[in-house]
């Protein structure tokens, strides 16, 4: 009925509520964008890939700070956006690479170390102490290379990761 008689918005709120419906379809057909802005945690529920493939897309309506911003309770939600828009514009996630590199060495550690080589836009102290508090140690030798301690990042993976074979193309 709400679609019927054009209030989208409500259709939209009642299609969330009751988790089905073609929910991105409805946004994009009539630019719903300002509906969602508050709504994100339950696109997110209601599918997250979807959601976060929306919000890559449209950056200029829904910006990343917004984004950002409401999923912080939302960790896994804020590493598929934040992945997701690093993946399609590094410099638009430029500004989140230290919450990045949080999220990836805590929920997908093995992300972590393809992030590092790629990006420029992240402490390397920052980086290090991440590194550390995990105990991501081919992560943390890659960094402190980059940081110039070369003896040290070897000393690391000798001592720490045990691998002669990464020792030696290390060296």
């Amino acid at each position: 009925l709400y679609t019927y008689s054009g209030q989208y918005s409500d259709t939209l709120r009642t299609y969330l509520q009751l988790r089905e419906g073609p929910v991105f379809e409805l946004i994009a057909e009539h630019n719903l964008y300002t509906s969602v802005a508050d709504k994100l945690v339950a696109l997110c529920d209601f599918d997250v890939a979807e959601t976060v493939k929306m919000l890559v897309e449209n950056t200029d309506k829904i910006p990343p700070a917004e984004v950002v911003a409401q999923l912080a309770a939302h960790p896994q939600y804020q590493l598929a956006y934040l992945h997701a828009l690093d993946e399609r514009d590094i410099a638009a996630a430029a500004d989140y690479h230290k919450l990045l590199i949080e999220l990836y060495a805590t929920y997908e550690p093995g992300k972590l170390m393809a992030f590092l080589k790629r990006s420029n836009s992240y402490s390397l102290d920052d980086a290090l102490k991440t590194c550390e508090q995990h105990r991501l140690y081919p992560e943390m030798a890659f960094v402190l290379q980059r940081m110039g301690s070369t003896h040290e990042a070897l000393a690391l993976i000798v001592n720490r990761v045990g691998d002669i074979r990464m020792a030696l193309e290390f060296a």
